[in-house]
């Protein structure tokens, strides 16, 4: 999906107070490499120099705390190409996934819930009841089984037998 934000945002440049080039890159139009390549610049303004500099150093900080940085950086988390998008915990972020599933527990059992398991793995006709197929297949996971289609459950919606047909 391309997303434009059509302008103008301000009468004039003569208006920004302060602004702050961030990168250039090319691009080709409709992302096709036999069309004219376009020049996309990414900046940012603001009202004041004040207000740039604290926005500039918000987006450092976040830089800094990268989960995908620190996640390599102190043996969390690695990515297969064989699981696209699938994170495999290391010995460390094993401890730290289980720690935070023990503390979810806790409320659960605190507040009087029960746990469901649920398959991740669905024929799609359940993603078409729920809406997900229509509204997000392009960024779902499917497979043919034995002539049926199935995909990979996209979110933790329980999908408990009481909302299946």
């Amino acid at each position: 999906m391309v997303r434009s934000l059509r302008g103008p945002h301000v009468p004039s440049t003569g208006r920004l107070g302060a602004f702050k080039l961030l990168n250039v890159a090319g691009a080709y139009w409709r992302g096709d490499e036999r069309n004219a390549m376009l020049q996309r610049i990414y900046g940012t303004a603001w009202a004041d120099k004040e207000e740039l500099d604290k926005h500039l150093r918000q987006m450092e900080q976040a830089r800094a705390r990268d989960h995908r940085k620190l996640g390599k950086e102190l043996e969390l988390f690695m990515f297969s190409h064989f699981a696209p998008s699938m994170p495999i915990f290391l010995p460390k972020g094993a401890v730290i996934y289980n720690e935070l599933i023990d503390f979810v527990r806790a409320f659960y059992r605190r507040d009087g819930y029960t746990e469901v398991v649920t398959p991740l793995v669905w024929d799609t006709e359940i993603f078409k009841i729920s809406g997900h197929y229509d509204n997000y297949r392009e960024n779902m996971f499917f497979s043919e089984i034995e002539e049926r289609e199935y995909g990979v459950k996209p979110m933790n919606c329980p999908a408990t037998p009481r909302s299946t047909p």
